[in-house]
């Protein structure tokens, strides 16, 4: 199974559990995919909320995105895409990313 980048997935045999692919779609082809959890809502302290981005209104889900709790997930347990991130969420995304590891 072919992944990509910003896709949101639900995983296979969970309970509703989605994730959404972070690593670029290169590295996916070769191993499995680093993906994020998209959670309902984020009770978190507002210190952590830049590693906790929320998505936008016009995504295919709501939620918050939880960088902290990054794995790598086999492409074999996710199931059929629900949809792509906006550019917006995206940048998010990629600014909690760019923080966590110090590259601002």
């Amino acid at each position: 199974m072919s992944v990509a980048k910003g896709e949101v997935y639900a995983l296979r045999g969970g309970r509703g559990e989605k994730v959404v692919v972070l690593s670029a779609d290169e590295v996916n082809t070769i191993t499995w995919p680093w993906c994020a959890p998209i959670i309902r809502r984020f009770d978190g302290s507002p210190e952590l909320a830049v590693f906790a981005p929320s998505t936008h209104e016009t995504d295919p889900v709501s939620g918050t995105i939880m960088l902290l709790d990054t794995a790598q997930v086999s492409a074999e347990l996710l199931e059929e895409p629900v949809g792509t991130l906006v550019g917006v969420t995206v940048a998010r995304i990629e600014a909690g990313i760019k923080a966590l590891f110090g590259l601002m």
